[in-house]
């Protein structure tokens, strides 16, 4: 059966019909934002069984599971490795397959069926993937449980785009989802991450490689109110002090593996930094005439590492209102004391709490290289 999305009157009770399918052991291939994938319940080895043989591929090779956020794959890898989770929540949903070390103390893939288990870790690595597409994401999160995630191909042959092709190809699949061509048209990039947090490409595929890198970089944020004055100069001096530790030039310094910025929690975006606080980081040789202001969002918080705010009543205003960015949320100043907003001062001021904001990265730069 084929259903064609772009058609359908009511997605929900397409969502509802394939979930249904799923429970009952069938096959789907369902859209995602690379390839069109070959998709079964992980509870049900009939289903799997049925894969393995419609792909005529090596038992020894794993398949990957799709699960629906980031956020869960803590359930199967508790001792994720921080460069994982970094990945993850920046590049989910997204053309991203992660490949974990097996978790020795559990993981929920424990309680998959046997044969299930043997087949997404035979070799004691687990893959996992969160599909980019409306229709996926909602299958999967109504779904009880993991899918395990293939391309519609046979081994190898290349993977098909549309779901005209696979009904064309396959028409014994049991639900063929059409949603015209992919957005991608090509497959997924495999990365894979020890234990110590080393990665690995393991497929090339829709992120380049200069891509996963900025993937893989820290990022701290520098946080004030409006995004004019303190934060942007940290934002600077901070590129400035790690591109002298790391020796390089702070336009070099995502390649190096960091990333710096810096927002707002009340700001105006598009607005300049002040002219004081440019004068006072020129006296460092540096810049903020292309600085523009930003605000301080869900997504940018997912997005860094670590985020330094200038003072405690911001920081318990930021938690207040994202309180899942308080434990990576802390004061600049290592003393916790507080860095005086100079808006409406003068030089003097801009230039006394530059001073300040220069001598608490310096203080924090160690752990902020320790991050990587």
């Amino acid at each position: 059966m084929i259903i064609d999305l772009r058609k359908a009157d009511e997605p929900r009770d397409v969502v509802h019909r394939c979930v249904q399918a799923l429970a009952e052991g069938r096959l789907l291939a369902i859209p995602t934002e690379t390839v069109y994938g070959l998709a079964a319940s992980a509870l049900q080895p009939q289903a799997l069984e049925k894969i393995v043989q419609f792909k005529n591929r090596d038992p020894r090779s794993p398949f990957a599971l799709a699960i629906k956020d980031a956020e869960e794959l803590w359930d199967y890898c508790p001792a994720l490795p921080a460069m994982a989770w970094r990945l993850a929540r920046r590049a989910w949903p997204g053309p991203l397959t992660l490949v974990l070390p097996e978790p020795e103390g559990g993981g929920l893939a424990r309680s998959l069926p046997d044969a299930v288990r043997r087949s997404v870790c035979p070799s004691g690595t687990l893959g996992f993937r969160v599909p980019d597409h409306w229709l996926t994401l909602s299958i999967l999160r109504m779904a009880c449980g993991p899918l395990i995630l293939t391309s519609v191909n046979r081994s190898g042959e290349l993977p098909l785009t549309s779901g005209r092709e696979i009904a064309e190809a396959f028409p014994d699949i049991d639900v063929i989802l059409d949603d015209g061509p992919t957005r991608y048209g090509t497959a997924s990039s495999v990365v894979r991450v020890d234990h110590n947090g080393v990665w690995k490409i393991l497929r090339a595929g829709a992120l380049s490689e200069k891509s996963l890198a900025s993937l893989t970089a820290v990022a701290v944020l520098f946080v004030c109110a409006g995004n004019t004055c303190r934060s942007p100069i940290a934002e600077v001096l901070c590129r400035k002090l790690l591109a002298e530790k790391l020796s390089c030039n702070p336009a070099q310094l995502a390649e190096n593996g960091f990333v710096v910025l810096s927002a707002g929690l009340h700001a105006q975006p598009g607005g300049q930094a002040t002219p004081e606080a440019g004068a006072v980081v020129e006296e460092w040789g540096l810049t903020l005439r292309e600085h523009s202001a930003q605000l301080v969002s869900p997504a940018i918080l997912r997005y860094v590492d670590r985020v330094y705010v200038m003072a405690r009543s911001l920081r318990e205003a930021l938690i207040a209102k994202f309180p899942f960015a308080a434990d990576i949320t802390e004061l600049i100043s290592p003393d916790g004391a507080d860095i005086e907003d100079p808006y409406g001062g003068t030089i003097k001021d801009y230039r006394r709490c530059a001073c300040m904001i220069e001598k608490a990265i310096k203080e924090r730069l160690e752990h902020i290289l320790a991050l990587r």
